[in-house]
């Protein structure tokens, strides 16, 4: 959160002030075109229209939204590009690590397989062992 909002501290006295004085479009698109990436979308337009007849929003409301929409969209592209060069590099660390741990990987599942091993062993042996006690208690009750 803190990285969309932290460049919306100075917005008002860095570009507000110039947006608030564009009467004309013109003026507007030059003023875009040299504080927001034109990859947004084209220069002084949205997909929604803020200017239709029927509400009759003054220009400075419009402008004002359209550098506020177009802002806050450049800075969520840069948050996103961000993240998404994090989990790229986390992807590739982990395939680096995964490489070079391949043999202490192939050791543990043979570890894994011997436990197995071993804990049906003594299973066995318990089982075995209970056997056993039980013969001996038989005996034991047979000579009494």
């Amino acid at each position: 959160m803190k990285a969309f909002f932290n460049p919306f501290h100075d917005i008002f006295d860095n570009y507000l002030g110039e947006v608030v004085k564009c009467k004309k479009i013109e003026e507007y698109i030059e003023l875009e075109k040299k504080f927001i990436a034109p990859t947004i979308s084209k220069l002084g337009k949205i997909p929604i229209r803020l200017n239709k007849p029927e509400t009759k929003v003054t220009a400075v409301y419009y402008f004002l939204s359209l550098f506020l929409i177009k802002w806050a969209g450049e800075h969520i592209q840069s948050i996103v590009e961000a993240l998404l060069y994090r989990e790229k590099s986390a992807a590739v660390k982990y395939e680096q690590i995964k490489m070079q741990n391949a043999e202490i990987l192939d050791n543990s599942e043979d570890l894994k397989k011997m436990m197995a091993d071993t804990s049906l062993a003594n299973g066995l042996v318990t089982q075995d062992l209970e056997n056993r006690i039980r013969n001996l208690e038989a005996d034991v009750i047979a000579k009494e």
